[in-house]
């Protein structure tokens, strides 16, 4: 039986990107892999439309900003935890000074976020971004247009 019968229906190829945004590395790889198994292709096509933190960091400012205000404060400092210096100061400079600050003083004051709550941060972070896309607050076609997928391509 073939793994991506289910998600050869319209809306399917979306269904199992937005699967693979939120899987562990190691469970998102393996996902891949049995996907490439089956359709090479998708499992290209996919691997180039995943949404990922490192990927939403590089946008510019000001969508950063509008995503990452739309994040609770706990969710926000474990992604601040958990990023490198250079994503710090893309995150302060995209972040209000006041939470900027308080993000700072958090990570001096509090034990640093667990490996699994900087993951579920990530996670909350690409969701924030999937919701705001489909609000329209978000456009990927000026944001990051090459996270667009033709739907004729994946039908």
């Amino acid at each position: 039986m073939s793994a991506l019968k289910q998600f050869r229906q319209p809306g399917g190829f979306q269904q199992l990107l937005q699967v693979l945004e939120i899987s562990e590395p190691t469970k998102q790889r393996g996902m891949l892999q049995l996907v490439a198994l089956e359709d090479p292709g998708w499992a290209h096509l996919l691997k180039l439309k995943i949404l990922t933190v490192d990927r939403i960091l590089q946008w510019d400012s000001s969508s950063l900003q509008q995503i990452l205000v739309s994040l609770p404060t706990e969710p926000l400092f474990h992604l601040y935890s958990g990023s490198s210096e250079k994503q710090r100061g893309q995150i302060d400079r995209c972040l209000p000074a006041q939470i900027s600050q308080e993000l700072r003083t958090m990570l001096t004051s509090k034990k640093p976020a667990t490996s699994q709550a900087v993951f579920m941060a990530g996670v909350r972070l690409i969701q924030s971004v999937r919701e705001l896309q489909s609000m329209g607050a978000i456009d990927l076609n000026i944001v990051d247009p090459s996270a667009i997928y033709e739907l004729s391509l994946v039908a």
